[in-house]
C-alpha cells in the first residue's frame, strides 16, 4: 500500500481498492494504476440514488438511475427558497453546491431573481420601544444581554 493510498483511506475512511489492470491515461499515452470506490463503501447522507433494477452495471450502462422531474414555473420561487436555505449551511458541501446552482440558473431563468417585496421584512411596531433600550445601553456604555434562536437549531443561546 502507497503512502497516498494510507492517506487517502485515513482521510476518507474508505477503502481503495487498485485495479487489476493498468489503463492507459489520455493526456500523457502511458499506463497508470487505477483506483476504484464502492458505493457500498461509503454513504451519503443527503442524497441516495435507488439501483436500477434488473440490470447490472455494465459497458455503457449507467449503474444509478434519476428521474427526470419537471417543475412548473409557480413551483420556482419555492425551489429558489429552499436551495437558498441550503446555501445558508456552511457546514455541509451542499451549501456550496447550492449556492453554485443558484448563481448558474440565475442566468438561464430569470423567474429565479428575487423581488424587492420577498426581500422586505415587517417589523412589529414595539421594535422602535426596544431599539430605545438598546440605544440607551450602549450611549451609558451598559452590558447588554440579547436572547435569540440560532439558524441551525431551534433553540435559544
Amino acid at each position: 500500500m502507497t503512502k497516498t493510498e494510507r492517506w487517502l483511506n485515513k482521510a476518507l475512511g474508505v477503502t481503495l481498492e487498485p485495479l487489476k489492470e493498468k489503463i492507459v491515461a489520455n493526456h500523457a499515452d502511458q499506463e497508470v494504476e487505477a483506483y476504484q470506490l464502492k458505493p457500498r463503501d461509503f454513504y451519503l447522507p443527503y442524497l441516495s440514488v435507488p439501483p436500477l433494477r434488473g440490470r447490472r452495471g455494465g459497458q455503457g450502462v449507467r449503474p444509478y438511475f434519476l428521474n427526470e422531474v419537471a417543475f412548473a414555473s409557480d413551483d420556482l420561487p419555492i425551489l429558489r427558497r429552499a436551495a437558498e436555505r441550503i446555501a445558508g449551511l456552511t457546514d455541509t458541501p451542499l451549501g456550496d453546491a447550492a449556492r453554485s446552482a443558484i448563481r448558474k440558473l440565475s442566468f438561464d431563468l430569470p423567474e429565479l431573481n428575487v423581488g424587492a417585496e420577498e426581500r422586505a421584512f415587517t417589523a412589529p411596531a414595539e421594535i422602535e420601544a426596544q431599539f430605545a433600550t438598546l440605544r440607551q445601553a450602549v450611549e451609558s456604555r451598559r452590558a447588554v444581554r440579547c436572547r435569540y434562536y440560532t439558524i441551525r437549531r431551534d433553540t435559544e443561546a
